[in-house]
């Protein structure tokens, strides 16, 4: 990774800069070396009840500075890719700066609600365009099964798991977060399900191989598509599962995971680029538990049940950064380069350090169409009898 050998005169004003922001700190102390020299920057809380650690940062290349004051997190997450700076606790460092620059938000977010009426209208003015949406869900989810098999468990499932202890293995806990979604949806076997986003086929496998379900499953990677293709037909499901679409019968019942922001910060999330939209999500978006209702009103869903596991989102990262940095040599020879691994640990710490600080949270949430009824409450012997007919030869 290219490194410039001397600061400019641009550098040295950004890094005094950088200084006075980091002179604003609290709660935490940060221990910065340069090529100049080493400051402690921050003040800890009197009141709390162990003293941490400082964190430690090392600036290799002066130009840092100068991407983060221009780019914000993004400059903040490349330079670091580029290995221009580290840390000795990467999401620590970003805990620091989401709880820091949480003071800024409410005024921020009034700001931006305002300015919401001259650029929503013309947000709207932009076209749907499939061809682009299809180009930004190719960036990222094709990037290759075998990085996503080196850094997920054995479900495959790229979305939050459920921790019903700290010891669960990342496969139990995925296995976990399926069957709380199973339940929401109170699945029994010959029910039709739609899935909207196989991803590598973990929840359809698992809704008819466990549940007895018919699904039908809509993805728009092509990767992935061939991928749950693949898996159901090597666990000889092809009568249960299809891969493909279809819409929501008229007394059915929707769940989702959604990884959301506060109400107040949807606006200003929604128009911000930040580093997960430039390096990681092209076109991403992140709604809020506000919207998501709002939108399922106006489509006559009504908001039936509703979870926050937001906390075990921080926990999956932690698995998947773990399993990034002891299979580095095995993602070097699939191709995956050192840059390439260490935007990943930015990526991974940067979410982690949303969810710790209740930044961003992750939602299970079920609507139902109106004619949809709850089952009734059956008793223990029948819950029994149901667990045993579950899995289907």
């Amino acid at each position: 990774m290219k490194q410039r050998k001397r600061a400019t005169i641009g550098d040295a004003v950004a890094r005094a800069t950088v200084h006075q922001l980091l002179a604003l700190v609290r709660g935490a102390t940060i221990d910065l070396t340069d090529p100049w020299d080493r400051r402690r920057f921050g003040t800890l809380d009197p009141a709390a009840a162990a003293t941490p650690a400082p964190i430690r940062v090392t600036v290799h290349d002066p130009g840092a500075y100068t991407r983060i004051l221009r780019h914000g997190s993004v400059g903040l997450g490349e330079s670091y890719a580029d290995g221009w700076w580290d840390t000795n606790d990467l999401t620590g460092f970003l805990r620091i700066a989401h709880r820091n620059l949480a003071r800024t938000h409410h005024t921020r977010d009034r700001l931006h609600r305002v300015a919401r009426r001259g650029i929503d209208p013309v947000s709207r003015l932009r076209r749907p365009d499939k061809d682009r949406d299809a180009r930004n869900i190719r960036a990222h989810y094709d990037l290759g099964d075998d990085l996503f098999q080196c850094l997920l468990d054995d479900t495959m499932m790229y979305s939050s798991a459920y921790f019903a202890s700290p010891h669960d293995s990342l496969e139990t806990a995925s296995l976990a977060k399926l069957d709380r979604l199973a339940a929401m949806l109170e699945l029994s076997p010959g029910d039709r399900v739609l899935e909207i986003g196989t991803g590598w086929g973990g929840f359809a496998v698992n809704a008819a191989q466990r549940y007895g379900c018919y699904v039908t499953t809509t993805t728009t990677s092509e990767r992935q598509y061939r991928y749950a293709q693949g898996r159901v037909k090597a666990t000889g499901l092809e009568r249960l599962v299809t891969v493909r679409g279809d819409r929501l019968s008229g007394s059915g019942l929707l769940a989702l995971q959604a990884i959301v922001v506060p109400d107040d910060a949807f606006d200003r999330t929604k128009h911000r680029t930040d580093f997960i939209k430039a390096a990681i999500f092209p076109g991403g978006c992140l709604p809020s538990v506000g919207a998501l209702t709002t939108s399922a009103d106006r489509s006559g869903l009504a908001l039936a049940r509703f979870d926050d596991i937001g906390v075990h989102y921080a926990e999956t990262l932690r698995r998947w950064r773990a399993n990034l940095l002891t299979r580095g040599e095995e993602l070097a020879s699939l191709g995956y380069d050192d840059r390439f691994r260490r935007l990943w640990e930015f990526y991974f710490s940067y979410c982690e350090a949303g969810f710790d600080e209740r930044y961003v949270s992750v939602t299970q949430m079920a609507f139902s169409t109106p004619a949809w009824r709850p089952r009734p409450l059956r008793s223990a012997q029948q819950l029994s009898k149901s667990d045993v007919n579950r899995r289907v030869a």
